[in-house]
C-alpha cells in the first residue's frame, strides 16, 4: 500500500493539523500549571489532604488529578476570582473538591470550599491555617 500523499498541500496539511494539535496540547499543559499555582488551588488540596473526614472517606493517599475544571478572571494582579473543581481520589473512593474565592486587594477569601464524595455526602474544608491571612491587630 502506498500511504504517501497525492499531493505536497496533502502533506502540507497533515504537517499543519499535526503542529496545531501540538501547540493545543502544550497550550492545556500551560493552563493548567497556572492554575496549580493559583492560591484557590493550593488551599484546596491542602485543605482535602489534612482533613480527618475526607482522609477517612477517601483513604490514604489523596491523590489529586492533573486535570482542573472551572472558571478564573483577574483584573491586575490584586483582584480576581476563581471557581475551581478538582478531582481527587484515594484507595476507598473518588470525588471532587470545589473551591470558589474571590482576591479583592491582594487577599483571598472563600466562599465555598468542600469536597463531594461521588454519589455520597459533602464534606466541608477548612482553609488551612498557614494558608488563611494573618488577623488583623
Amino acid at each position: 500500500m502506498d500511504f504517501s500523499p497525492s499531493s505536497p498541500f496533502q502533506a502540507l496539511g497533515c504537517g499543519c493539523f499535526i503542529l496545531l494539535m501540538v501547540c493545543a496540547g502544550v497550550g492545556v499543559v500551560l493552563l493548567m500549571s497556572s492554575v496549580k499555582r493559583m492560591e484557590p488551588y493550593e488551599v484546596a488540596t491542602k485543605s482535602v489532604k489534612a482533613n480527618p473526614a475526607a482522609v477517612a472517606t477517601l483513604g490514604e493517599p489523596i491523590e489529586v488529578s492533573w486535570f482542573v475544571s472551572g472558571n478564573f478572571s483577574f483584573k491586575g494582579s490584586q483582584n480576581g476570582e476563581a471557581s475551581l473543581r478538582i478531582p481527587v481520589s484515594g484507595p476507598k473512593g473518588k470525588g471532587k473538591v470545589y473551591v470558589e474565592g474571590k482576591k479583592t486587594d491582594g487577599t483571598w477569601t472563600y466562599g465555598v470550599l468542600h469536597l463531594q464524595i461521588d454519589g455520597q455526602k459533602r464534606i466541608a474544608l477548612d482553609v488551612e491555617p498557614q494558608l488563611a491571612p494573618a488577623p488583623a491587630h
